[in-house]
């Protein structure tokens, strides 16, 4: 897939490129496709080589504000203009925009749909790195934050052959200088408090881009990071990326929620059967536990029968959202679910809280297929026949939030293009409405 979909970017952001690893191959490869879209601003807040100066078809360049009264203009001639400081002769660069240049710039094209791409940070051509303290030079304008990082440094010597900053990147990943980089020490070196999450505001999108993914065991290595990434809250999405290639991202993996719906009344079981025991434990018990096995967060909706619920099924780290309009059906439940969702989420696993045998294998696979397509809706399917848990992308959530009745997601599949998993095994998918469900459910004990 495209970089800026996989990134979910659209016309109109402001958009600062940060890290190591590809900075200046992604932008050039943004901002082909963002053209599509609209006009596109590229800048710099660092020092930018003269030679990348040539990859835009105008450069224009401030010693003030001033001169941006000339942008709109070029921008209808040129489509692209490159907007930097003055050239730096002895060091074979141009200066990046002051701050009261580049806001001066990101108020001149606000509400134009012109798109800013800007490189905020420089890393000397090394695969990985993190900020010192005055970095990055991330603009306050800046609505998405895109750190760049680069495979190859996975498995070498932590040391400033590979990493810019050493010292500081050992101190966030709690390494120390001359072991080895693996996946869980870049994960906590990249979301550390005091590296890029710092430059990020509680509205600005950050996402981070693994380059270098052209390889099989290099993409499973990339997955192994991407699931140590996502599980920081600041972290919206990963990409799986070989930028050099004809078809750059491979997987986007995000933040996914899991939203467990257990508020029902059960009128024709007359119980509470998320409570009955099933394999030592009580229904409910094993939709929560392979929730918070397999999600980045997990969300409960509770209704009729809360209280007992609240007794009797282990709710450690879940959000417990009531829903007093349970009675409405499950859409009232949907909305109630989705609202507890954390911002940087972008997408929603929706379990039914009587479906105890759901497998893990089953949700990977929901996820993996949503990595690979960035499809609107996920589902699995039988023979035809569709079935739960259901993911939905956050694209589809405001349309899933005015469902009404007892319909729920499903009205949503006519509307949006939906990828099927096959599964061989409907058993699985097995719920209880029923007491002779409850007694077919039984006999897979044995």
């Amino acid at each position: 897939m495209e970089l800026a979909a996989a990134l979910d970017l659209h016309a109109g952001e402001v958009v600062a490129l940060v890290g190591a690893g590809g900075k200046t191959t992604a932008l050039a490869r943004l901002v082909s496709e963002l053209l599509a879209f609209g006009p596109v601003v590229s800048s710099t807040t660092t020092h930018l080589a003269l030679s990348e100066t040539r990859r835009a078809p105008h450069h224009l360049i401030l010693d003030d504000t001033s001169r941006l009264a000339e942008l709109g203009a070029l921008l209808r001639v040129h489509r692209h203009v490159l907007v930097t400081g003055p050239p730096l002769p002895r060091e074979g660069k141009v200066a990046g925009l002051t701050t009261d240049q580049f806001s001066r710039l990101a108020e001149l094209v606000q509400g134009a749909g012109v798109t800013i791409l800007v490189e905020a940070d420089g890393a000397r051509g090394l695969p990985v790195k993190v900020p010192e303290e005055h970095e990055p030079a991330v603009p306050r304008e800046a609505t998405h934050i895109v750190v760049m990082a680069g495979l190859d440094a996975l498995g070498r010597t932590l040391d400033a052959a590979t990493v810019h900053r050493p010292a500081r990147f050992a101190e966030f990943a709690g390494a120390s200088p001359g072991e080895m980089i693996t996946p869980e020490n870049l994960a906590r070196a990249l979301t550390h408090p005091q590296s890029y999450p710092k430059a990020s505001r509680p509205s600005t999108r950050f996402s981070i881009v693994l380059t270098k993914a052209d390889t099989d065991p290099a993409r499973e290595m990339a997955r192994h990071t991407a699931a140590a990434l996502l599980t920081s809250p600041v972290v919206e999405r990963v990409l799986i990326a070989a930028l050099a290639g004809e078809d750059p991202v491979s997987e986007s993996r995000v933040r996914t929620a899991g939203i467990v719906l257990a508020a029902g009344g059960a009128s024709r079981m007359g119980r509470n059967k998320l409570l009955l025991p099933f394999r030592g434990r009580p229904i409910l018990q094993h939709v929560v536990d392979s929730a918070r096995e397999q999600m980045h967060e997990v969300v409960i909706v509770l209704g009729a029968g809360q209280e007992a619920i609240l007794q009797g099924v282990d709710l450690a780290r879940v959000r417990i959202v009531s829903n007093p309009a349970w009675r409405e059906g499950q859409s009232s439940s949907l909305r109630a679910g989705l609202l507890a969702v954390g911002s940087s989420c972008g997408a929603a696993v929706f379990f039914l809280g009587d479906q105890p045998g759901i497998p893990g294998e089953l949700v990977k696979a929901l996820l993996d297929c949503h990595a690979r397509t960035l499809a609107p809706v996920v589902a699995p399917r039988h023979a035809g026949q569709r079935a739960n848990p259901v993911l939905f992308d956050r694209s589809t959530w405001s349309d899933l939030g005015c469902v009404t009745g007892d319909q729920g997601g499903r009205a949503l599949f006519d509307r949006y293009s939906v990828e099927w998993v096959e599964w061989g095994h409907p058993e699985d998918f097995a719920d209880v409405d029923t007491e002779e469900d409850y007694r077919r459910l039984q006999s897979r004990e044995t």
